[in-house]
């Protein structure tokens, strides 16, 4: 992932194809070891090092993005591209539950309730607390494999006020800023014992902006040996390694260097090579925060048939395979059904801010 060049297009296929390797890597394996409860330790914590690969890849995507945006813009751009696209994916999520409530209530008999009472009653019956979840993309009650969501918020705050930590790193100089920046965040596991999520996800986005396609072989050499040797000192003063989500949840300092080590060890092997383009790594890259979203779904009708190969005498390697190749396939073939729904949804939306915008208009006119 690492090599040094001079100067960079606006559009690096590669780090495409390594984004859209990663999203496969989530929905495929982590989700299926996690969610389906396949495999065990150490497999487990092993295989947790995704969210620092996708933010070290989103930090570099901002260092081969377009000319500076305004904060606004950033923003607002920030807002289309990743919160707007949860909300119309939650009202597809929620509206089905309103359908089949509404139909018990209608065939049922409830007395002295009419229908826009029945209504009221489910609002009030989901409760506000869940609608306020929703809102702030922490959980969609009753509504099954959504423990992903969590992801949204840190990579909003840390993606749309990245460009005031840029203009703070062009004062007192990049390399010198990250520096700074590393330590204060050590320096706050010391007071708390963790990072906080921002602070530790913070580190790898700002590592991805300045340091992809930045430094010589030799560095990267050097830095991922570093790395190795510090998660060897923290293994051998008897932090326990097992289980990874453990210092995932809060983002501690074990999963920060190990974070690096990972990244570090794909950069000297998948880094020296050049993947072969190919339609499927591009649907997963371009669709491939449709597929994150809307992969509860895949889970939901891959979980029954993997309870049926449960009851078959096969390892759970064999199972797990056979879930991570049924989960590809369905969440590929249900992208072409989501990514239109989800571009209906945004036309809504851009008809209703512009609407919005015509009235402010007319307003203060």
């Amino acid at each position: 992932m690492c090599s040094k060049i001079n100067s960079f297009p606006h559009r690096d296929t590669q780090l495409d194809l390594y984004r859209a390797g990663v999203m496969i890597y989530i929905v495929c394996v982590i989700h299926v070891l996690y969610w389906l409860q396949i495999g065990g330790e150490p497999l487990k914590s092993l295989a947790l090092f995704e969210m620092p690969v996708i933010f070290f890849i989103s930090g570099a995507a901002l260092s081969l993005s377009k000319p500076k945006r305004s904060l606004w813009r950033t923003v607002w751009n920030r807002l289309r591209r990743v919160l707007f696209p949860y909300y119309v994916y939650a009202c597809m999520m929620v509206l089905p539950l309103v359908a089949l409530t509404l139909c018990c209530w209608v065939c049922g008999e409830v007395e002295g309730l009419s229908f826009p009472q029945k209504l009221q009653s489910f609002v009030l019956h989901y409760g506000w607390h869940d609608v306020m979840l929703i809102l702030s993309c922490k959980v969609i009650p009753q509504v099954p494999y959504v423990f992903h969501l969590w992801f949204i918020v840190p990579y909003l705050v840390l993606t749309c006020t990245f460009g005031l930590q840029q203009r703070l790193y062009r004062l007192i100089g990049n390399r010198g800023g990250y520096c700074g920046l590393a330590v204060l965040a050590f320096l706050l596991t010391l007071w708390t014992g963790y990072f906080t999520t921002l602070a530790g996800y913070n580190l790898f986005l700002v590592a991805g902006w300045l340091f992809y396609k930045q430094l010589s072989w030799a560095k990267v050499y050097w830095l991922t040996l570093f790395a190795c040797v510090a998660l060897g000192c923290y293994l051998l003063a008897g932090e326990p390694f097992c289980p990874m989500q453990n210092h995932k949840f809060p983002v501690d300092a074990l999963f920060v260097v190990y974070g690096f080590t990972v990244l570090g060890l794909l950069s000297v092997t998948v880094g020296r090579f050049t993947l072969p383009h190919n339609r499927l790594l591009d649907r997963w890259n371009k669709a491939g925060y449709t597929i994150y979203l809307y992969q509860n779904v895949s889970y939901a009708i891959v979980a029954p048939f993997l309870h049926r190969l449960c009851t078959l005498p096969l390892s759970e390697c064999v199972q797990g395979v056979g879930a991570a190749v049924m989960l590809f396939v369905l969440s590929t073939a249900l992208s072409y059904v989501f990514v239109p729904l989800e571009r209906l949804g945004m036309r809504c939306i851009d008809a209703c801010a512009e609407w919005l915008r015509c009235l402010s208009c007319r307003l203060r006119g």
